[in-house]
C-alpha cells in the first residue's frame, strides 16, 4: 500500500469537505453544545458547590465526564453525514471518472477517505479540548483563588491519544461499509443512526460488567483524579485495538465491494477483512472475559464465604503488628491477633478467618507454634493442635505479602454494582467504584478488603443480631516512603528509619476496624481540648483551607464547644486524635452488607472526597462578605464559619463530618447484639448524634442509585443556596425518600422481629423503614425523658459496655436505673406493630377576665384521646396570628411534649391575647403519621368565662363519639377510583420522570407532592397527605386536576337503615391544596399550575348520589362552601347500599375527594 497516495486522497477529502457548509454548521453546533455543557456545569457549581459535596457531579474535576462524552456523541453523528458520501459524491461531482483511471487501489482510495474524514473530525476534537485546557490554565494563573482550572491531565491525554482516533475511525469505517452495502444513502443514514441509538441504549441498559465491552470512553472507566491519576490499562488498550481492527476490517470490506474496477488484491482484501473481524472480536472477548471474570470471581468468593456467614468462634481483644506499604506494589503485613475462643474447640477443629486471597502466607503461628492451616478463596482455616475450652486465650501470628485483590471487597452488598444495569446504578458511579487504591501516588487499606485477618466469613458482618461486632485494642506500625504520611485510628507517632517513615498507631480506647490512607500529603495539625486534629490533603489542594484561615480561631472555638458539650453529658471523644484525610474520587464511598452504609467514616478518621470541600467555590461568597461594610468583624466571621459547618451538615452522600465524629462516641466503642440488635443499634446511635450534634443527617445509598438523586440534589442545593437558614438538604431528602406512604406501609406491615435484613431484595425498604422507625422512636424517647436523663443513659451504656456489646435487656436495665420504663414507653416494639393513635375535639375559645391595663385574655382548649393501647407523645403548634393560616407550618409556636397513656384522654388549654387562629397537633410515632389541624371556629365575639385559666394539661374521661353517623374516608375500603386505560407517558414526561424519579404509591394512587416541587402522575387521581384533610388518624385526600380523565371517584357504603339521610362533604382550605406547583399527566397531557397565596375558591364539583337504580344530582356551589364539613342536602334513601360519586368534569382547578358523612335526618 502506498501511504503517499492514501494521504493524498485524505488531503483531497478534507479539502472537499471543508467547502461544505454543513461541516461548519455541525462543528459550530457541537462547540455551542459543548460550551453549553461547560456553562451549565459551571453555573450550577458556582451557585451550589458551597452548599454541599452532593453537588460534586458539577465540579470542574468531574466536568470532563460529561464534556468529553458530549463531544464524542456529536462527532459520531456528524461523521455519518460525511462518510456516507463515499461513492455518491464521486458520481455527483463526476470524480468517479478520475479516480477510476488513477493508479491507486480501492483500499488506498477507501483508506484515504476514511483517514481524511477521521482527521477532519479529530482536529477540531483536539482543538476544543486543547482550548478548554489552555483556558483552564489561564484562569488558574490569572485567578489563583478560583476553583476552575485545566481538566485533569491524565484522563485528558487518554481521551485524545487512546480514545479519539479509534472512536472516530470506527464510525467512519462502519458508515462507509453500510453505505456500500445499502447503496441508498437515506437508508444508510437511517441504519447508522439506528446503530448509534442501539449503542447508546446498550450503554444505558446492559449490566455494568458488560458496559466496558461496549464502552469506548476512558473517562467512564476512570473518573478524573488528581490525587491518584490513571492514564490507561491493558484492558482499555485491548479494547481500542479491537475497535481499530474492526475499523480496518470495515475498510477492507468496503474496498472489496467498492464499485470500481480493481483486480489487484481483491481476495486478499476479503480475507484480511475477515481476519481483522476475528481479531477485533477476539480483543472484545478478552475484555469481556476480564470484566465478566472479575464479576464471577467476586461471586465465587461470596459463595465460598456464605456457609460461614454466621460463624462466631473467636473474639479479638488485641491486634498488634507491622505493615509495610510499597506504593503500587505488594503489601507486607506481620500482625499478631490475641483473642478468646467463644466456644470449645476440639483437636483439629478449625478457626475460620477472612483474609484477602491475594496474599502469600509466609508464616503462621498459633500460640507461638507452627500451625496447620488451609487458605483458599480468602478463607483462612487454622487447625487447633489441642483442645481449647471456651474463653481460652489464643495468639495468632501471621506474616503475609501480596497485592490486594479488589474483587474480595464488599462480597455481600445489597446492590451488586457489576451486575446492575447501567441506568439503574449510574448514580453509584459518581460515588466511586474502586474498593481500594494502590498506585504510585496513593494507597488505601480499606477494612472490607480484609487486609488483616477478620474472624469468620467475609459476608453477613452487618447482621448484628447474628454476628457480634468485634472491638479490640490496637498497636500498629506502618512503614511508608519517607515523604509520605498516613491516616489511621488514633494519634500518629512519626519516626524515621533509613529512607522510610515509620508511623505508629496506639489508640487509647478500643476500635472496631482499621482503615489506612497513605500518600504524599500536606499535613497540618492543631490541638483542641487535648485532641489533635490532623488534616491530610494533597499538595496544591489547600486553596479553601487558606481561604478560611482568617477564621481558624473561630473554627477551633466551635470544635471546642462541641467537644465540651459532649464531654459534659458523659460522651467524651475516645481517641487522642481525629484525622480528616482527602481521598481519590475513584475510591468507593459506600460499604457493603444489607445497609451499605457510608465508607467515609472510620475510628478516628473522616474521609473527605477529592473534588468536594477542598475544591468547592467559596470565593464569591467570602468576597461578598468582605465587601459588605454593614457587617462587623464578628458577624463576618460567624457567617464564614456557617459556610464551613453548613457544607457538611447538608451532605447526603455520606460525607457529613459531624455524624462521622459522633460515630466515634458510641458506634465505634460498643454496639448492640442479639434479637432486635439492628434497630436498637440504629436507635442508640441516632440518639447519640442528636444529643451531641443536634443533627439528624441522612444517608441511603439506595437513593443515590440513579440520576433522580442527582436532579433532586441539584434542586435541594439551589433551595438551600437561596435560603441557607431554611431546611437542610438532609431534611429534604428525608421528606422525599423516607417520610413517604410506601415506607410507612412497610413499617406497619410486620414487626421488626420478622424483618429479614439478610434479604437483599428488600434492603432498600428495610433500611428506609428503619430510618423512619429509628428517628421517630428516638425523638419520642428524647422528648419523653429529656436530654439530661437520656445523656446519662447513653453515657452509662458506653462506659459499661465499651469494647463489648449490649442487648436490649441491657439497655432496658440501664434505663430503669434512671427511672425510665422503656417497655412502658415502647411497648413490645420488637414483636408487635402497634402505635398510638390520636383523635381530637373541636377547639373551644372563651374570653377570660382582662389582664392588667385592660389587656384581653383568651383561652382555647380542646380534648384529645389516645385511642390505642400504646402510650404516645404529642406537641401542639399554635398561632393567634391570622397570617399563619396562609402559610401552614410557618410562624407557629410549639408547646412542650405532652404524654398520653394508652386509651386515655387529656384536655389541653392555651391562653393568648388574641383568639387562636390555628392549632395543630404534632404527634410523634403514631398512626396519624403527620401533624394534623384542629377545627378552630372563628367568631366576632366569644363567650365570656369569669374564672381563672385552666391548667395547661389535665387528664379527662373523654372519647370522641359520632353516634348514628356513617363516615367514608378516602382511605376506607368503600372508596374507589374507576380504573382507566393509560396511554403511556409523553416523551417529555418520560425524561422528567427519569430525572426526578417515579413518585411512590399510596394505597394504589400516586402520591402527590413526593417529588421536589413537582408531582408527576400517571393516573388522574392522586393521594395527598394534608393535615387539614379528614381522617380517623391519618389525614389524606384524593385529588385530580379538572378534566384530567373520565375516571370518577366513589364513596360507597351500606347504611344501617333506609329513610331520610343528610349528606355532608368534607373539604380543606383550598389554599393548602392548590398552593403546589404541580404537573399532572394522565391519559392526556394536562398541566395545572397553581401558585401564590391569593385566596382560592373551589370550582363547582360534579357530584351525584346513586341509590340502587336512582341517581340524585347534587347542587354544589364551590364559591360558598366552607372549610370542614358542608351539608350537600337531604336524600330519601330507598336502598341502603349508596354511592357518592365525584367527576373531574369541572370548569377549573382541582377536584378533591376527601370524605363524606351520612347523618340520619331526624
Amino acid at each position: 500500500m502506498n501511504w503517499r497516495l492514501v494521504w493524498a486522497v485524505a488531503a483531497a477529502e478534507m479539502r472537499l469537505n471543508r467547502r461544505l457548509a454543513r461541516l461548519w454548521i455541525f462543528l459550530a453546533f457541537t462547540f455551542i453544545m459543548a460550551a453549553g455543557v461547560i456553562f451549565n456545569a459551571s453555573f450550577a457549581f458556582v451557585n451550589t458547590s458551597a452548599v454541599s459535596s452532593s453537588t460534586l457531579v458539577n465540579s470542574p474535576l468531574m466536568l470532563p465526564f460529561s464534556l468529553y462524552t458530549t463531544l464524542f456523541a456529536f462527532l459520531t453523528m456528524w461523521v455519518v453525514f460525511f462518510a456516507f458520501d463515499v461513492r455518491a459524491r464521486d458520481k455527483r461531482e463526476r470524480l468517479d471518472e478520475v479516480t477510476g483511471t488513477q493508479p491507486l487501489t480501492n483500499f488506498e482510495l477507501v483508506a484515504g477517505r476514511a483517514v481524511g474524514n477521521t482527521t477532519l473530525m479529530f482536529i477540531p476534537f483536539v482543538f476544543f479540548i486543547a482550548a478548554y485546557y489552555v483556558g483552564g490554565v489561564i484562569v488558574q494563573l490569572t485567578v489563583p483563588t478560583s476553583s476552575f482550572g485545566p481538566p485533569e491531565l491524565y484522563i485528558t491525554l487518554a481521551t485524545i491519544l487512546i480514545d479519539g482516533v479509534p472512536n472516530i475511525l470506527f464510525w467512519v469505517a462502519l458508515t462507509m461499509v453500510v453505505t456500500i452495502l445499502v447503496r441508498l444513502r437515506v437508508i444508510a443514514v437511517a441504519i447508522m443512526f439506528g446503530l448509534i441509538g442501539l449503542m447508546s441504549w446498550g450503554q444505558s441498559n446492559v449490566p455494568m460488567f458488560v458496559l466496558n465491552v461496549i464502552n469506548p470512553y476512558s473517562i467512564s472507566v476512570f473518573l478524573p483524579s488528581e490525587v491518584a491519576p490513571t492514564f490507561t490499562n491493558l484492558t482499555i488498550l485491548c479494547h481500542r485495538i479491537g475497535m481499530l481492527a474492526w475499523a480496518v476490517a470495515f475498510l477492507c470490506i468496503t474496498a472489496w465491494l467498492y464499485p470500481r474496477l480493481d483486480s489487484r488484491h481483491t481476495q486478499k482484501l476479503a480475507i484480511a477483512g475477515c481476519v481483522l473481524l476475528v481479531v477485533g472480536a477476539g480483543s472484545f472477548q478478552l475484555v469481556n472475559m476480564q470484566y465478566r471474570g472479575d464479576h464471577f470471581v467476586h461471586m465465587d468468593y461470596a459463595a465460598a464465604h456464605e456457609p460461614f456467614a454466621d460463624w462466631q468462634g473467636f473474639d479479638v481483644n488485641n491486634m498488634q503488628g507491622h505493615v509495610h506499604i510499597d506504593p503500587g506494589g505488594d503489601l507486607r503485613i506481620d500482625v499478631g491477633i490475641v483473642g478468646e475462643t467463644m466456644h470449645a474447640f476440639d483437636v483439629n477443629e478449625e478457626i475460620v478467618f477472612s483474609l484477602n486471597p491475594a496474599y502469600d502466607i509466609e508464616s503462621l503461628m498459633l500460640n507461638d507454634e507452627e500451625a496447620s492451616f488451609t487458605f483458599s478463596q480468602g478463607l483462612l482455616k487454622v487447625k487447633v493442635p489441642t483442645f481449647f475450652a471456651a474463653a481460652d486465650t489464643l495468639n495468632l501470628q501471621l506474616t503475609a505479602k501480596g497485592e490486594l485483590d479488589a474483587r474480595f471487597a464488599y462480597l455481600d452488598s445489597a446492590i451488586e454494582l457489576l451486575s446492575s444495569e447501567v441506568l439503574e446504578a449510574l448514580g453509584l458511579l459518581y460515588q466511586g467504584f474502586e474498593p481500594n487504591v494502590n498506585s504510585r501516588h496513593y494507597v488505601t487499606l480499606m477494612p472490607d478488603m480484609a487486609w488483616y485477618p477478620l474472624p469468620g466469613g467475609h459476608v453477613g458482618r452487618a447482621l448484628k443480631h447474628t454476628r457480634t461486632q468485634d472491638f479490640y485494642s490496637l498497636d500498629l506500625t506502618v512503614e511508608i516512603p519517607e515523604d509520605w504520611h498516613v491516616a489511621g485510628p488514633g494519634k500518629s507517632v512519626i519516626d524515621s528509619q533509613d529512607d522510610s517513615r515509620i508511623v505508629s498507631f496506639r489508640p487509647l480506647n478500643p476500635i472496631s476496624e482499621v482503615a489506612l490512607f497513605a500518600a504524599e500529603f500536606d499535613r497540618r495539625t492543631t490541638e483542641i481540648e487535648g485532641i489533635e486534629f490532623e488534616l491530610l490533603v494533597t499538595p496544591g489542594n489547600t486553596r479553601n483551607i487558606d481561604a478560611f484561615a482568617p477564621i481558624l480561631d473561630d473554627v477551633r472555638k466551635y470544635a471546642a464547644e462541641m467537644i465540651i458539650a459532649a464531654s459534659k453529658v458523659g460522651l467524651h471523644y475516645p481517641y487522642e486524635a481525629f484525622t480528616i484525610v482527602e481521598s481519590p474520587i475513584n475510591l468507593r464511598t459506600y460499604g457493603g452488607g444489607w445497609r451499605m452504609d457510608s465508607a467515609q467514616s472510620f475510628p478516628g478518621v473522616f474521609v473527605m472526597r477529592e473534588g468536594s470541600f477542598l475544591q468547592a467555590e467559596f470565593e464569591a461568597a467570602l468576597l461578598q462578605l468582605e465587601e459588605n461594610l454593614e457587617l462587623s468583624d464578628e458577624e463576618r466571621a460567624e457567617r464564614s464559619l456557617a459556610y464551613v459547618t453548613n457544607y457538611f451538615k447538608n451532605d447526603v452522600t455520606g460525607g457529613n463530618l459531624f455524624l462521622a465524629a459522633a460515630s466515634n462516641l458510641m458506634q465505634y466503642q460498643t454496639d448492640a447484639t442479639g434479637p432486635g440488635a439492628i434497630p436498637l443499634s440504629y436507635l442508640v446511635n441516632y440518639l447519640t448524634q442528636r444529643i451531641t450534634t443536634e443533627l439528624e443527617g441522612f444517608y441511603s445509598v439506595h437513593v443515590l442509585l440513579n440520576t433522580a438523586a442527582q436532579s433532586r440534589g441539584a434542586i435541594a442545593a439551589m433551595t438551600v443556596a437561596q435560603n441557607p437558614d431554611g431546611q437542610t438538604m438532609s431534611a429534604m431528602f428525608y421528606d422525599w425518600y423516607i417520610d413517604q406512604p410506601d415506607i410507612w406501609d412497610a413499617l406497619l406491615t410486620k414487626p421488626l422481629s420478622q424483618v429479614d435484613y439478610a434479604d437483599t431484595e428488600q434492603a432498600r425498604a428495610n433500611l428506609h423503614a428503619l430510618h423512619l422507625w429509628g428517628r421517630a422512636k428516638g425523638d419520642l424517647l428524647r422528648d419523653w425523658v429529656g436530654d439530661e436523663i437520656l445523656a446519662a443513659m447513653l453515657s452509662d451504656l458506653r462506659s459499661r459496655y465499651r469494647g463489648a456489646t449490649y442487648t436490649y435487656d441491657d439497655f432496658v436495665a440501664i434505663a430503669a436505673e434512671h427511672d425510665v420504663d422503656l417497655n412502658g414507653i415502647f411497648g413490645d416494639w420488637l414483636n408487635e406493630v402497634e402505635l398510638a393513635g390520636f383523635r381530637a375535639s373541636t377547639v373551644e375559645t372563651v374570653r377570660l377576665p382582662d389582664q392588667e391595663y385592660g389587656v384581653p385574655l383568651y383561652e382555647s382548649h380542646f380534648r384529645i384521646e389516645n385511642a390505642e393501647s400504646v402510650p404516645g407523645l404529642i406537641a401542639v403548634e399554635y398561632s393567634a396570628n391570622r397570617e399563619s393560616e396562609e402559610a401552614p407550618g410557618e410562624g407557629l409556636d410549639t408547646t412542650a411534649p405532652i404524654k398520653l397513656a394508652g386509651n386515655s384522654a387529656k384536655e389541653i388549654s392555651l391562653t393568648s391575647e388574641n383568639p387562636m387562629q390555628i392549632m395543630r397537633v404534632k404527634p410523634y410515632l403514631s398512626y396519624n403519621r403527620t401533624t394534623f389541624s384542629l377545627d378552630v371556629p372563628r367568631r366576632r365575639t366569644y363567650e365570656d368565662a369569669n374564672r381563672e385559666p385552666k391548667v395547661f394539661e389535665q387528664t379527662v374521661n373523654w372519647q370522641l363519639e359520632e353516634d348514628d353517623v356513617v363516615i367514608i374516608d378516602d382511605l376506607d375500603t368503600g372508596f374507589s377510583v374507576a380504573p382507566v386505560t393509560e396511554s403511556g407517558l409523553p416523551w417529555f414526561l418520560f425524561f422528567a420522570t427519569l430525572a426526578l424519579g417515579e413518585p411512590p404509591k399510596d394505597q394504589g394512587l400516586t402520591s402527590f407532592g413526593s417529588s421536589p416541587n413537582m408531582a408527576i402522575a400517571t393516573q388522574a387521581w392522586m393521594r395527598q397527605q394534608l393535615d387539614q384533610a379528614y381522617g380517623k388518624y391519618r389525614r389524606t385526600l384524593a385529588r385530580a386536576f379538572n378534566n384530567a380523565t373520565a375516571s370518577n371517584a366513589h364513596f360507597e357504603v351500606t347504611l344501617p337503615d333506609t329513610g331520610a339521610w343528610q349528606l355532608e362533604y368534607h373539604l380543606p382550605n383550598p389554599n393548602f391544596v392548590q398552593s403546589n406547583v404541580s404537573l399532572s399527566f394522565a391519559t392526556g397531557a394536562n398541566v395545572n399550575i397553581n401558585r401564590g397565596r391569593r385566596r382560592e375558591k373551589w370550582s363547582d364539583f360534579n357530584i351525584w348520589v346513586t341509590d340502587g337504580d336512582t341517581r340524585h344530582d347534587v347542587d354544589f356551589d364551590g364559591e360558598s362552601v366552607n372549610e370542614g364539613w358542608n351539608l350537600l342536602g337531604e336524600f330519601d334513601i330507598r336502598n341502603p347500599l349508596v354511592k357518592v360519586s365525584i367527576s373531574t368534569d369541572v370548569a377549573r382547578g382541582t377536584v378533591v375527594a376527601d370524605a363524606v358523612r351520612w347523618k340520619p335526618a331526624s
